[in-house]
C-alpha cells in the first residue's frame, strides 16, 4: 500500500502537468482545458445576410 502512494507522490508533477515543458500539456491541466473550448453559445443570434431587395418593374 505505501509502494502504491510513493508511486503517486514521485510522480505528481507529472500527473498534474504532463509534458508541459516540453509543448505538450497534460494530465489535470489537460483535463481542464480541454472543456475550455466547447463553450456554449451566448445567446446572441448569428448574423443573417441582408435579403435582396427585387425592384418591381416601372
Amino acid at each position: 500500500m505505501i509502494a502504491n502512494i510513493a508511486v503517486i507522490t514521485d510522480n505528481l508533477d507529472y500527473l498534474l502537468w504532463g509534458r508541459l515543458a516540453d509543448g505538450q500539456p497534460g494530465g489535470v491541466l489537460l483535463t481542464l482545458d480541454d472543456p475550455s473550448g466547447a463553450r456554449p453559445p451566448t445567446g446572441k443570434k448569428a448574423a443573417t445576410p441582408p435579403v435582396p431587395v427585387q425592384e418591381s418593374p416601372a
